[in-house]
């Protein structure tokens, strides 16, 4: 019997179409083609700004709304993104984000995802909550509250699979490494309380997370997971620490997320109890071809083509590319990433919905120029939404650099004047922003960069009255109640606790795999952080028109900065800022995380109520 033709289907067809690599040229080929110049201007710098460091700054804030009714909007439309993402980790990580626009009919949520595939589960996904929500709203409710979070839960089992495993290994590594022998009273019942995390199905294993995040023994992890004042690197017992501490909040998050959309679902009746808000999905978008190395890509190059001859800082910039090219190897590791047989570049999903409303004329609804995002905005999309000349509404940002991150492909290139004279305007502006980064590091010799999460843990406490409010709101919306769960151990003995819960000791591999890659938010040096933008361009939307503002576009002609002779007119170090310094975080006190808001705690889904 032959194979079907899903059966067929390979892990490729889960990124959208790619126009075709170009061919390679020699080693010192000209780059005559003004879009191929123009693109590969883009990944040079962008290449460079990765290797010197991917992390370039703190998390944002979450993006200032007008009133509390457009905030609850904004969530509602953020944690809908959230739970409709299933899987975990990659190369392109899974995300979905959604645009809501008005007709007059009611609204359509459009829908996107990194991967195109994934959206013939997301679509019928979200169609189904729509549908419950509305059932949930009659009077008798027809749908509880636990039935809506059991669906969304057993919708995200694959990533839940996920979190669940890597939660067992940092318990493995604290009980089996991150312990001094004999146990304290505090350590034996810290091994007691971790042990109550293992042998969970999915569904109750975050119910356990979401009762157990604002415990005394999760206060203990937190301070365990504190780096001192006086320490200039984290240890590795200390960032399993604030890995398990990371963890617990995402599942947590689980349950926290749909109460969150059940909540703010009633306060915006209006979007789904007349049964006029649809789904749709928008088209997948080609990313650009694979840039391909030749000649030209070394770093004294690269550095040609990023400072005029005649800057006053060129001799400086040289020195520090030489000396950070002897310290970083800075030109294999860019060739290499070129070459990496893993870098597929993949057109981001916030970014897919942006120009879709923009090419086609949508209009949002409630001429909020918002795209609602499953996590924060990665380095790239922040730059390109703020300078997008429609003036959307800046993203929270991670502000980590993806390097596969991809503009949409103009198919015609140059010869497409319209969309070529748009992109070229988007990407001359974020050229300029990533050669700013990259010299004002280059120019102060800095090899070490802050690391931190995508996501953030989404328990913080720091508005306690506003969560409380929540709180109260939310139970008082529950049907059956919370879910009582059986937190109760037996007595663990320090000899047997680790084989007869844990298995096996993990070796120093998987526990150094481990941290690397939950390890969340570190202090930087201050040399490190002076490199970051530091002041903000707030620019307030223009009025909307009846298509929703988009007739109202920057209007200066671009100038193309890609040409290999003109180079840029970079002056002193970086100081346009991306993050707001007096409102984002970094682990300051024992409860803290890297969102200040109280009400707007976790940065994943999009400043939902630390709950």
């Amino acid at each position: 019997m032959a194979p079907s033709t899903y059966a067929l289907r390979t892990a490729a067809d889960r990124q959208p179409p790619q126009a075709k690599p170009a061919k390679k040229k020699g080693p010192n080929t000209p780059r005559l083609d003004p879009y191929q110049r123009l693109i590969s201007r883009f990944y040079e710098p962008l290449r460079l700004l990765h290797v010197l460091g991917q992390t370039r700054g703190k998390h944002t804030a979450v993006p200032k709304c007008v009133d509390p009714t457009q905030k609850s909007r904004r969530r509602l439309l953020d944690n809908l993104a959230y739970l409709c993402v299933f899987g975990k980790g990659g190369k392109c990580p899974p995300a979905a984000a959604i645009g809501m626009e008005g007709v007059e009919t009611g609204y359509v949520l459009w829908l996107a995802s990194n991967h195109a595939a994934d959206l013939d589960r997301m679509e019928p996904f979200l169609n189904s909550v729509i549908g419950n929500l509305r059932r949930y709203m009659r009077n008798p409710p027809g749908f509880t509250e636990a039935q809506f979070i059991e669906q969304c839960v057993a919708f995200a089992q694959p990533r839940i699979e996920k979190e669940q495993d890597l939660l067992v290994r940092f318990v493995a590594c604290i009980i089996n490494k991150g312990l001094e022998r004999p146990y304290s009273d505090a350590d034996r019942a810290l091994v007691q309380w971790l042990q109550t995390f293992l042998d969970k199905s999915p569904l109750e294993l975050c119910y356990l997370a979401y009762e157990e995040r604002q415990s005394d023994s999760m206060r203990l992890v937190t301070r365990r997971g504190h780096p001192l004042e006086d320490e200039s690197h984290q240890s590795d017992v200390i960032q399993r620490y604030m890995a398990l501490r990371h963890i617990i909040g995402r599942l947590a998050h689980h349950i926290r997320a749909p109460k969150l959309v059940l909540l703010d679902a009633r306060r915006h009746r209006n979007i789904f109890d007349k049964g006029v808000t649809s789904v749709r999905r928008v088209s997948p978008v080609s990313s650009v071809p694979k840039p391909e190395p030749d000649g030209l890509t070394t770093p004294s190059s690269i550095l040609k083509r990023m400072v005029k001859p005649d800057h006053p800082k060129l001799k400086r910039y040289q020195d520090g590319m030489d000396f950070l090219d002897r310290r970083l190897n800075i030109g294999d590791k860019i060739v290499a990433s070129y070459n990496n047989k893993d870098f597929r570049p993949c057109v981001h999903c916030e970014v897919q919905v942006l120009e879709h409303f923009y090419e086609n004329s949508l209009r949002f609804s409630h001429n909020d120029r918002f795209v609602a995002c499953s996590k924060p905005a990665c380095y790239c999309c922040h730059l390109y939404f703020r300078a997008h000349p429609a003036d959307p509404e800046e993203p929270r940002c991670h502000q980590k650099i993806w390097p596969a991150w991809s503009p949409p492909l103009i198919e015609n290139g140059h010869r497409d004047e319209k969309k070529y004279r748009h992109q070229l305007y988007i990407l001359n502006s974020m050229i300029e922003s990533i050669r700013k980064q990259a010299l004002a590091q280059i120019e102060n010799k800095v090899t070490d960069m802050e690391h931190h999460q995508d996501s953030t843990t989404g328990i913080t406490r720091s508005d306690t009255s506003d969560i409380l409010r929540l709180e109260d709101q939310m139970d008082n919306l529950s049907i059956i109640g919370k879910q009582d769960l059986n937190h109760s151990c037996s007595t663990v003995n320090r000899h047997t606790a680790n084989s007869k819960r844990i298995g096996h000791k993990p070796s120093d591999d998987e526990a150094s795999d481990s941290d690397s890659s939950l390890s969340t938010q570190s202090i930087s040096s201050r040399s490190a952080r002076s490199f970051h933008e530091t002041s903000a361009t707030d620019t307030a939307p223009e009025e909307d028109d009846e298509h929703g503002g988009w007739q109202s576009y920057h209007t200066r002609d671009p100038v193309d900065t890609s040409n290999d002779a003109v180079g840029s007119t970079i002056g002193d170090a970086a100081d346009d800022s991306v993050y707001d310094t007096a409102t984002a975080s970094v682990y300051t006190t024992a409860d803290a995380t890297a969102d200040s808001d109280g009400d707007d705690s976790d940065l994943e889904v999009g400043g939902g109520a630390a709950l």
